[in-house]
């Protein structure tokens, strides 16, 4: 029982699984875990006439795999084709009503991988922050301002970096302007504390899911307020259909990264400033699936 407890926390501590039954990765966590527990078991019976209990665990853990993979076949396609189709709410609309003149003073003329080129080359001109800093691949696009431009946060450049700057944090981040094509580094007067590339308690998954144990999260992506001001955004979801099926956008929350401050908000109330509120990757399958599964599964074939 104390190596499975054990073994059970660092699956925890290292992978970090939301706790739903719902979620796929609690049910394989679970799996494993009575697994360890029937092998400890089995070991220390060697000596003994019956590895009955030994056999009872291996047979609830293969119960466990059973239940994970009938809730994954409830909640696929084939057999919830009509929840897939329903996560998107489709209106009608005059498209000719909804254009406007063109500012392209508001146009970014970069996309991302020219953003890290040309952050990369400011983050080299930085010679207190390059030996212990690097920029992180983020380069979120953000309208800052009434002008598009790109972000992204400095991060440490390893464990050791880390231990010798988490008292201070990362000092702070780079903006490219996508009209003008200028880097800039934006300097904070305290530095960010909570970010991917920190580590322990500071890391930020680890972070979050010690606030939100049941709360699934999307693609993570920085963005600054309309002061400057550096927040992780993290949408929610959920899902609609068995384990694991039918990912349906929740809301979003927002982390303070010098202060740690966090706030969940339903995707009604999302503040406006904010522009990555959703994870693309799940509006996407939602838009793909409202036109695929409109008359069931087997049409779409």
């Amino acid at each position: 029982i104390i190596v499975t407890a054990f073994f059970a926390w660092l699956i925890y501590y290292f992978t970090l699984p939301k706790l739903s039954f719902a979620a796929p990765s609690f049910w394989c966590n679970l799996v494993v875990v009575l697994g360890v527990l029937a092998a400890c078991i089995g070991l220390a019976c060697l000596d003994e006439v019956s590895l009955m209990p030994a056999g009872i665990i291996a047979l609830v853990a293969c119960g466990l795999i059973l239940i994970l993979a009938i809730g994954a076949f409830v909640g696929s396609a084939l057999c919830s084709s009509s929840t897939y189709n329903r996560r998107l709410v489709v209106e009608d609309t005059t498209f000719q009503n909804e254009f406007t003149n063109v500012d392209w003073n508001r146009v970014p003329q970069i996309d991302k991988d020219s953003s890290n080129i040309l952050g990369n080359r400011k983050m080299g001109t930085l010679t207190n922050e390059v030996s212990q800093f690097n920029v992180m691949n983020e380069y979120t696009i953000i309208n800052f301002n009434n002008s598009p431009v790109r972000v992204s946060p400095l991060g440490y450049a390893g464990f050791f970096k880390y231990l010798n700057n988490k008292y201070k944090g990362i000092p702070g981040y780079i903006k490219v302007n996508g009209v003008t094509k200028e880097a800039e580094y934006v300097e904070l007067e305290k530095g960010m504390n909570y970010s991917p590339s920190a580590y322990f308690s500071k890391d930020l998954k680890r972070y979050l899911r010690k606030n939100f144990k049941t709360v699934s999260f999307g693609e993570f992506s920085f963005e600054i307020d309309d002061s400057g001001n550096p927040y992780w955004i993290i949408p929610t979801y959920k899902y609609n259909a068995g384990i694991g099926g039918a990912k349906t956008p929740t809301g979003c929350i927002v982390l303070d990264a010098v202060s740690g401050e966090v706030n969940k908000y339903d995707i009604d109330d999302i503040p406006e400033w904010i522009d990555a509120a959703l994870d693309p990757n799940i509006v996407v399958d939602m838009i793909d699936s409202r036109g695929k599964f409109k008359n069931g599964f087997w049409n779409s074939k």
